[in-house]
């Protein structure tokens, strides 16, 4: 059975948590991510209330964004890790953005990992569609130049839009 978000959006704001995140970049044309999770935003406080080592955990407004990014009626989530902090340190961010997920979710089973990395931005145009914001080491510019790339949400897979 598919718990959802609810019990973490609830009391996210009374929730604490902050560390350095394991985060893997998902690269279009790459094989699908197979990482699941039943409360991926649960998971992630976790994992930074244990990193924060009895330091002050916060988690901010913005942490969590709910969204349908591929287009088939169910809310997706895409986590800031920005929203999270340990001792009033953005331990997550840097010059080239803010550890970032999105994570599809399943009518019937857990949510899936569609992208993870040091994002600048995420937008979602329209249903299927991500614009990812990064900084420009990832497009062949200096790291102060900005990437800006499009993605079509397919099979769970992000595929470049030309």
């Amino acid at each position: 059975m598919r718990r959802t978000l609810a019990a973490s959006l609830v009391g996210l704001l009374a929730l604490s948590g902050a560390a350095q995140a394991q985060a893997q970049e998902e690269i279009a044309g790459d094989p699908p991510v197979t990482e699941v999770s039943d409360d991926p935003a649960a998971r992630a406080i976790a994992e930074n209330e244990a990193s924060c080592a009895g330091g002050a955990a916060a988690v901010d407004p913005g942490f969590v964004t709910l969204a349908d990014v591929d287009g088939d009626g169910v809310n997706d989530v895409r986590i800031d890790y920005g929203g999270l902090t340990c001792d009033g340190s953005y331990g997550y961010c840097g010059s080239g953005g803010c550890t970032q997920e999105i994570w599809l979710g399943d009518r019937d089973g857990p949510y899936r990992l569609l992208v993870a990395g040091q994002i600048t931005q995420i937008e979602f145009p329209a249903h299927g569609h991500v614009r990812l914001t990064r900084d420009g080491g990832w497009c062949g510019l200096s790291g102060a130049e900005i990437c800006i790339d499009d993605y079509e949400v397919r099979d769970g897979t992000l595929v470049p839009v030309p």
